[in-house]
């Protein structure tokens, strides 16, 4: 009798806690959660886009405003070394070139890429396009 008795306890137990627990959601409250789960993080992104993150145009200003303040710092830099310091856009192959001239003899003392290193990247755009040219 004993061993009736304990497994009807103890059935009664597992009934009572299956009992207690919240009842499973329908397939209808569980897309209701997702939905509002959807609606959350729409809610998110609207706030992240609202919020103060700066546009491209505004970072490469910010940018453009760096390089320009360093630059102004590396030439007033190379002035008090009795140099100018130009920094410039090459118009043909489109890279940076800087230049340290001694203020003097306004000779070039260095520039940086040097004037090998340009003509080779003119010479490499050239020689590209005619490639590109000749696959059209």
């Amino acid at each position: 009798m004993s061993t009736t008795s304990s497994i009807s306890s103890a059935s009664q137990n597992a009934m009572a806690q299956i009992a207690s627990r919240p009842p499973m959601p329908t397939m209808a409250e569980s897309a209701s959660k997702r939905s509002g789960a959807a609606e959350v993080a729409g809610e998110k992104v609207a706030a992240a886009r609202s919020s103060n993150v700066p546009s491209i145009h505004e970072t490469a200003q910010a940018n453009r405003e760096t390089i320009q303040a360093a630059a102004s710092k590396i030439q007033s830099f190379a002035s008090s070394m009795s140099r100018d310091l130009t920094i410039q856009v090459d118009a043909s192959s489109g890279k940076a070139v800087i230049q340290v001239v001694d203020q003097q003899s306004n000779e070039t003392v260095r520039q940086i890429p040097g004037e090998e290193a340009l003509r080779l990247a003119r010479t490499i755009d050239y020689l590209s396009s005619l490639l590109v040219s000749q696959k059209a």
